[in-house]
């Protein structure tokens, strides 16, 4: 169980009691091509990037992903 993100832990249609459940392993509920992405957002935290060279050469799409993923990992992280 995770706080639920969407209503901060009041309730809502997302979660359950302000807690999103898994019934099974998380990654195996994402699509292949959702879950590469996260893989390269945690690469990305961790200071490699998927594509060589700088921050620039990444694909657009991707950078606003991994500052949403992360960001969202940060707020999990530090709720705990």
């Amino acid at each position: 169980m995770i706080a639920c993100t969407n209503c901060r832990e009041a309730g809502c249609e997302h979660c359950e009691n302000g807690y999103v459940v898994y019934r099974q392993c998380p990654p195996q509920t994402l699509p292949q091509d959702m879950y590469s992405s996260v893989a390269e957002a945690e690469m990305l935290d961790a200071g490699i990037l998927p594509v060589a060279g700088g921050l620039h050469d990444q694909d657009a799409y991707f950078v606003e992903f991994a500052k949403l993923f992360l960001s969202y990992k940060n707020e999990m992280e530090y709720s705990e």
